[in-house]
């Protein structure tokens, strides 16, 4: 079976398309990620915007050209916290299904936290122990706990890097000020995440792209990015350094995606304060999400 997922985001659409045996699973055939910024100035308006909106078919038209190249058995769109936030989503979603043929799923925040755990969970063996899986999106941040399939904990937080960096003005520097600020807010969102044991996955964008900045990546390669590890102390360095340039300087960074540095310091403090909340150092970018866990979920719910 050959089937392809496409994930609107906040910040980002993501294309993944796969083949799938039961001997081996998900095998990517093509994994791409377009910034598109659905969600911009959706926390003043509730609506998502006409260029916003242009913006995001454009990239949906590109995905479109790639998928008649591979011709899968299936397409699956799915959308999350922009779109489920949105007062005229079904403009939208009416708008991809008469341009398309996709009928957009919006998933709720339980699901885009149990597909973003398994589509995590499925490149790794059987886990010796539960794992935190944490992924920073443009509208929300999830954050599950759980061993294989069984999540004992799991909570989608209706802040991301595009909704903080726009709450907040964070595009520029981050003066210290503002920083306590930001923090005690996060703090406030996160309270009810206890410390446990085990590592955590970093999945998303900012999660990638703080791989590739490390490694001053003038490409983007999944090899070098899945899998990648990082710890408390390289993420505060990043943080400063980060912070000490101007946006276009950030922009120039070997590694740093196109339409993310904007974003970019936004998405490091809510990853700061998560680590201090999860009181761990064990840290483990992967390029895995929920659109490999909704595929799983239908290559294995297919009959014979």
């Amino acid at each position: 079976m050959t089937a392809a997922a496409i994930d609107i985001g906040t910040n980002s659409i993501l294309l993944l398309v796969a083949d799938y045996s039961p001997e081996q699973g998900l095998r990517p055939l093509v994994d791409r990620a377009k910034t598109v910024r659905l969600g911009e100035g959706l926390g003043r308006s509730s609506q998502l915007q006409p260029d916003a909106i242009a913006r995001t078919l454009a990239g949906l038209a590109d995905y479109a050209t790639v998928l008649e190249q591979y011709s899968p058995d299936t397409v699956l769109c799915f959308a999350t916290e922009a779109v489920r936030r949105s007062h005229n989503r079904e403009l939208f979603c009416q708008q991809v299904r008469e341009r398309f043929g996709w009928n957009i799923r919006i998933l709720s925040p339980e699901e885009e936290a149990r597909y973003t755990f398994s589509g995590v969970c499925s490149s790794l063996p059987t886990l010796a122990e539960p794992c935190w899986v944490v992924d920073i999106g443009g509208g929300s941040t999830e954050v599950i706990y759980g061993r294989d399939s069984a999540i004992t904990y799991q909570n989608s937080f209706t802040v991301g890097a595009v909704t903080l960096q726009e709450r907040f003005s964070l595009a520029g520097r981050i003066s210290p000020k503002q920083l306590i600020l930001v923090e005690q807010q996060l703090h406030s969102i996160f309270a009810d995440i206890l410390p446990a044991t085990g590592p955590v996955l970093l999945s998303g964008g900012t999660a990638t792209t703080l791989a590739a900045l490390e490694q001053r990546l003038t490409t983007y390669d999944i090899q070098k990015i899945d899998g990648y590890p990082l710890t408390a102390a390289r993420i505060d360095d990043l943080y400063d350094r980060l912070n000490r340039l101007s946006l276009e300087e950030r922009r120039q960074l070997p590694g740093m995606e196109a339409g993310r540095a904007d974003i970019i310091l936004a998405a490091l403090v809510i990853l700061q304060t998560l680590i201090k909340q999860l009181a761990t150092d064990r840290l483990r970018v992967t390029v895995r999400g929920a659109r490999y866990g909704l595929l799983l979920a239908l290559a294995e719910n297919r009959p014979s």
